[in-house]
């Protein structure tokens, strides 16, 4: 059983605990960026070989195919060291500027969070989305999946806006609608109207579907017929047809 543990809801909750051996890391996710292509990307020393992810937020930047680290500090992070050696190396060289102790010591493989399995796979999941299939090449399912993904994203977006614009006492929900491309519900499209101005309003659709039907009636005369009642047929009335055959055969026909 390992040993180590990431505690976390990422990415509905930007925080992720790490404990290892009776030691423990939070870390606040900003954005947990992407890798290189696999010809530029570094890795840190083995045994692990850690994967290095591209413009780091705290901070790691590719500079001539090469990553550089930086960590930056200060009441209005005004200082800032680096090291185009390893991660681990400016965090000494962060040790010896910030703290009192110079002998202090960190990982730096953990102070960069290089190894937290999660940020790896949020990466991954970026990268494969560079080459996602176009939606007419993409079965039901995809769509599906693509669907609840969006879903998740935006949820987790309006959880992190609403702990800032409302009280803590408040319970907000999202409530999200699915539309499929038969006819649109008229509550589903008043929504619709009141967020994109350029759709016509329902009045404008109502009074539009009666000059259709006001064209279409002059352009296909409309006959109502009853079939359930029989035409008469007055014998004494002349007829241009001698034959008395065809004759009797019309008086059968629609009935006497």
């Amino acid at each position: 059983m390992s040993d180590t543990q990431e505690i976390h809801n990422y990415s509905f909750n930007p925080i992720i605990n790490f404990k290892k051996s009776g030691h423990s890391f939070s870390y606040k996710i900003i954005k947990e960026k992407t890798y290189p292509n696999k010809s530029l990307l570094a890795y840190t020393l083995s045994p692990n070989k850690y994967r290095i992810s591209d413009d780091y937020m705290c901070f790691i930047n590719y500079i001539d195919n090469k990553p550089v680290f930086q960590i930056w500090f200060g009441k209005y992070f005004e200082h800032v060291v680096s090291s185009v050696r390893n991660a681990t190396d400016v965090t000494n060289l962060f040790h010896k500027e910030y703290t009192s102790l110079k002998k202090t010591k960190t990982s730096g493989i953990y102070l960069f969070g290089l190894h937290l399995k999660t940020l790896e796979m949020a990466r991954e999941g970026k990268r494969r989305a560079h080459i996602l299939k176009p939606i007419d090449q993409c079965g039901n399912s995809t769509l599906t999946k693509r669907a609840m993904s969006i879903g998740k994203h935006i949820l987790a977006e309006f959880n992190e806006k609403t702990q800032k614009l409302y009280n803590l006492e408040d319970v907000p929900a999202l409530e999200i609608k699915a539309l499929d491309e038969e006819n649109i519900p008229r509550n589903s499209y008043r929504r619709l109207c009141a967020i994109e101005h350029n759709l016509p309003c329902e009045g404008e659709i109502f009074k539009e579907r009666i000059n259709i039907n006001e064209i279409m009636v002059q352009l296909i005369l409309i006959t109502i017929v009853n079939i359930n009642t029989k035409s008469q047929v007055d014998e004494s009335e002349g007829v241009d047809i001698d034959d008395e055959s065809i004759t009797q055969e019309v008086i059968n026909a629609v009935g006497k």
